[in-house]
């Protein structure tokens, strides 16, 4: 009888061990599928009210006390050289990653000269302008330079699949460049009667990954003190500014 006692008490410990060993967490997640995953509604709107103001948010994604993300959304420029929209979402500490991906990003540059006349003093204004952009826009676009492991956050759609051994990062993201451009201050040089002016213009639609209107997941992975865990958050971006988080998920 008592080997026999003994004998269950073993194997409920064999079964026990091997229970604890399945319930480890998947290595890939389906996007949007709320099965095994812990789904929080958030409804929150991240929006800057004007220029100079940035609004920040910030979640913590599997309410363990401590904030994983943060957005910022922001209007920011200057008078003289007009405003500009943008948003930043970042990860809050080194155990919050946000899936990604590394390419060679090359910048072209064109230059453009345009020449005026002052009306009265007859003095003539010269422009340079240097024109910088993500892709070869025309034929008067030369190379520049070409970045080596440039970051782009991927956009994930629902259904899409979610692995641990994808690319992931804590680095601060920025998923959309600010406005349509932005440039640099004006250099002046007089010689006699001209008067030159050289503007460093830099075209970002072409760059950002996500368009004024992006809408989808973003793929996160936790690493906790026992595990890793996966999840996505589900928002879009309206105006280039304007963040709406709809839900997280995390793995349970």
């Amino acid at each position: 009888m008592k080997y026999a006692i003994l004998l269950l008490i073993i194997t409920g410990f064999i079964f026990g061990c091997q229970k604890k060993k399945k319930a480890s967490k998947n290595a890939s997640i389906e996007i949007g599928n709320e099965q095994n995953a812990e789904v929080t509604d958030r409804n929150l709107v991240i929006q800057s009210s004007g220029f100079g103001n940035t609004d920040v948010e910030e979640i913590d994604i599997d309410g363990d006390g401590t904030n994983d993300v943060r957005f910022k959304s922001f209007i920011s420029g200057s008078p003289g050289l007009g405003t500009f929209n943008g948003y930043k979402i970042e990860s809050m500490h080194s155990n919050f990653e946000i899936a990604g991906t590394l390419s060679n990003e090359a910048t072209w540059i064109s230059y453009d000269t345009s020449y005026s006349e002052h009306p009265v003093t007859g003095e003539i204004y010269v422009m340079w302008i240097e024109n910088r952009a993500c892709t070869q826009l025309d034929a008067s676009y030369s190379l520049y330079q070409v970045d080596n492991d440039v970051l782009t956050t991927t956009k994930y759609s629902s259904g899409s699949i979610l692995n641990k051994t994808d690319y992931f990062t804590d680095e601060v993201k920025n998923l959309l460049s600010p406005g349509d451009f932005s440039s640099n201050p004006i250099l002046e040089y007089t010689s006699n009667d001209t008067l030159y002016h050289s503007v460093n213009n830099t075209y970002n639609e072409v760059c950002a990954p996500a368009s004024n209107s992006f809408s989808g997941y973003l793929g996160v992975r936790l690493t906790t003190a026992t595990e890793q865990k996966l999840g996505w958050i589900q928002l879009s971006i309206n105006d280039g500014y304007k963040i709406v988080v709809n839900e997280t998920a995390i793995q349970l």
